[in-house]
C-alpha cells in the first residue's frame, strides 16, 4: 500500500480534522438500538475510508511483498502483545466512567447472519478505517515529526474509546503505540491492518473472554 502523489481539494491537516471529527461523532451510535448501532458504525467507517482514498492519496496496492519475515514477524509479535494487554484488561477490569456514571459498549449480536457479517466485513471496516486514520493519515500529515505522529495519534486513538471509560482509553492508547511502531517498522499499512483485524476477531468473537474467564472486577 503506497501513497500516490496527487493534488487534493483538502490539505492533509484539513482531511485529518474532518476524519477525526467523524470518528468521534460516532459516540452517539452507542445510544441507538443494537441493529442501528452497527449499521451507523459501518457507514461511518466506510465514509472515513472513502474520504482518505479520495483526498488522502491512499491506494490499496503494495509496491513490495508483504508476506516476508520483515513484515510477518513484527506483526505476529504485536498481535501477541496486544492480546496480552486485552487479556490483562479483561481479568482486572474496573469500571472507570468518563461520560457520566456508566461506561458504554457495543452490545453482543444475537443474529447469526449479522454476527458473521460483523466478524468479516464489519471488523475489516474497523481495522482499515482506524489504521488509515490513526496511522497512515497522521504519518502523512506530520511527515517530519515522529513525536507528533506518536503523541497525537495515540492520544486521539485512546480517547476515541472514551465511552468505555478510563481503563479502555489507557489500554487502547497503548495498542495505538504498538500499531504505529508496526506501521513505521514495516513501512506497509498491511501490517497494522492485519494485526488490528486479528486482535478484534479474537476479542469480538468471544474467544478471548472464553479463554480468560470472568473478569475480576465483574
Amino acid at each position: 500500500m503506497q501513497l500516490k502523489t496527487q493534488r487534493s481539494a483538502l490539505s492533509p491537516t484539513g482531511l485529518l480534522v474532518i476524519c477525526v471529527l467523524i470518528a468521534f461523532a460516532g459516540w452517539f451510535k452507542l445510544l441507538l438500538p443494537i441493529t442501528f448501532t452497527y449499521l451507523v458504525d459501518y457507514l461511518q467507517r466506510a465514509v472515513i475510508i472513502v474520504l482518505i482514498v479520495a483526498y488522502g492519496g491512499f491506494r490499496f496496492r503494495t509496491s513490495a511483498p508483504v508476506f516476508t519475515r520483515r513484515v510477518v514477524m513484527p506483526t505476529a509479535g504485536v498481535i501477541l502483545v496486544t492480546l496480552a494487554l486485552f487479556y490483562i484488561q479483561h481479568r482486572t477490569w474496573v469500571s472507570l466512567p468518563i461520560l457520566g456514571d456508566r461506561t458504554y459498549h457495543f452490545y453482543m449480536i444475537d443474529s447469526g447472519l449479522l454476527f458473521v457479517f460483523d466478524m468479516t466485513v464489519g471488523l475489516l471496516l474497523v481495522a482499515v478505517s482506524e489504521e488509515l486514520l490513526f496511522r497512515y493519515l497522521f504519518v502523512r500529515t506530520f511527515p517530519s515529526s515522529m513525536k507528533l505522529q506518536y503523541f497525537l495519534s495515540v492520544l486521539l486513538f485512546g480517547f476515541l474509546h472514551t465511552p468505555q471509560g478510563w481503563y479502555a482509553v489507557a489500554v487502547t492508547g497503548a495498542t495505538g503505540v504498538l500499531d504505529m511502531w508496526l506501521y513505521r517498522k514495516t513501512q506497509t499499512l498491511v501490517a497494522p491492518i492485519a494485526s488490528h483485524y486479528v486482535v478484534d476477531l479474537v476479542i469480538f468473537s468471544g474467544f478471548l473472554y472464553a479463554v480468560s474467564g470472568p473478569s475480576v472486577g465483574g
